[in-house]
């Protein structure tokens, strides 16, 4: 059995989940462009319409530093999949309600607080509604608010800000 170290919200926890190597996705490409397409845009917002942000991401210094690793928005209807995958774990991290999507490169998704309207381990495509608002009983930020978290991190242990991955933010320009 693999674990991951969570963090969210300040806290820090130890989560298990089984691999899923049976997924092969590619991940590695930018979000859809704005111009016509047929295809299926690998990743998407994780609501319908227009994402209402309430907390932005912020890098912390170090592993262990404060900072805010993903972004609060206020779901209007059910939390969709950004992307395709599978939703690795489910249940309580220090109290709040939470959904980890695991993708086929070993890049976690993770809302809170949410509840699972699938299975764990039941395969999503993206767009697929896989969880809802519900606020949970130790007064976190997003209970209060009505918002949902939503973080990214990759299998180094890295978080990546989600709105990268929907291409709403891109990368940092220097000038020199």
């Amino acid at each position: 059995m693999r674990f991951f170290l969570f963090s969210t919200l300040g806290l820090t926890c130890l989560l298990p989940f089984a691999p899923t190597p049976e997924v092969h996705l590619v991940t590695s490409l930018p979000a859809a462009s704005a111009s016509p397409s047929t295809q299926t845009p690998l990743w998407r917002l994780p609501v319908k319409g227009t994402l209402t942000r309430l907390s932005e991401f912020s890098r912390p210094t170090s592993d262990w530093g404060a900072g805010h690793r993903g972004v609060d928005f206020l779901p209007e209807s059910a939390v969709l999949a950004p992307h395709a995958g599978r939703i690795a774990w489910l249940g309580l991290a220090f109290g709040v309600p939470t959904l980890v999507l695991e993708h086929g490169d070993g890049s976690t998704e993770v809302f809170q607080p949410v509840c699972a309207l699938r299975p764990k381990r039941a395969a999503v495509l993206a767009g697929a509604a896989i969880a809802s608002f519900c606020a949970s009983k130790q007064n976190d930020h997003c209970s209060r608010l009505g918002c949902v978290h939503w973080s990214y991190r990759l299998t180094d242990g890295q978080y990546l800000n989600p709105l990268r991955m929907v291409g709403l933010i891109g990368p940092a320009k220097v000038s020199v």
